[in-house]
């Protein structure tokens, strides 16, 4: 890795964790270059929590393992009944095992995310994947259609949320302190709160950070690693200057 003349990913917090791996890699050139991206249109298709209602949760992308599969079974079983409603809005992998009281609604198009999350009418989203994303495009498409989302504390995911207040982050990884966070979620007052924060990302947050943005942003980061653009083939990689 100290061969490469430079390295970039997408949030601070990544960074830090690879530095901490990598201490040798300090004094290189280190950038953080969020993914950019663009939309059409915002929309506000969150539904306001009802006291005596099941907070529907909606789960968007491929669930694994990895994804939070086990800790979406182990919340479905220990949360009191009728009190949490839970859609899986994507693939589900082999490996998990989801009670019958959670509902698959099955793959989708992008294109048609904004319709299915109108179809299922979710109060919040949650993003639960017990490793740190390194940027979580899900948790962007839940906030462009106007849900405030639940997280745990970990990677890029918790990050954004944080810097954001758009949605609520349990303390930790346990499964008693991600159930606080879920009976928070269903505050109307609080949901509010949250809510008004995800107006605020689609007018102010890192969705400002257009696809051009990003490829601007790459271009002048290998400009000034001394890589030409027009080279960026197999046998310069190979023959000259590197970037990881």
């Amino acid at each position: 890795l100290p061969e490469f003349s430079g390295f970039v990913t997408t949030s601070a917090e990544v960074r830090g964790l690879i530095l901490s791996r990598y201490p040798e890699l300090a004094g290189h050139r280190f950038e953080v270059i969020p993914h950019g991206r663009d939309f059409g249109e915002f929309l506000q298709l969150a539904k306001t929590p009802v006291t005596g209602e099941s907070l529907r949760v909606v789960i968007p992308g491929h669930l694994t393992a990895a994804k939070g599969g086990a800790l979406i079974t182990e919340l479905s079983q220990r949360l009191p009944a009728g009190t949490v409603e839970f859609h899986i809005l994507g693939s589900v992998s082999p490996e998990v095992s989801l009670p019958e009281a959670v509902i698959c609604h099955g793959e989708y198009q992008r294109d048609e995310f904004a319709a299915c999350i109108s179809d299922i009418q979710p109060h919040v989203g949650a993003v639960l994947s017990i490793w740190p994303e390194t940027w979580c495009h899900t948790l962007t498409e839940l906030w462009s259609v106007g849900l405030p989302v639940i997280g745990l504390p970990l990677g890029a995911a918790g990050d954004r949320i944080a810097a954001s207040g758009a949605g609520w982050l349990s303390d930790s990884t346990a499964v008693a302190d991600v159930i606080r966070v879920f009976e928070a979620a269903g505050d109307e007052s609080d949901w509010r709160v949250k809510r008004e924060a995800v107006c605020e990302w689609q007018i102010n947050g890192d969705v400002a950070v257009t696809v051009a943005d990003m490829a601007a942003a790459y271009i002048k980061f290998y400009t000034r690693s001394g890589l030409s653009v027009q080279r960026l083939d197999s046998a310069s990689l190979s023959s000259g200057t590197s970037i990881l």
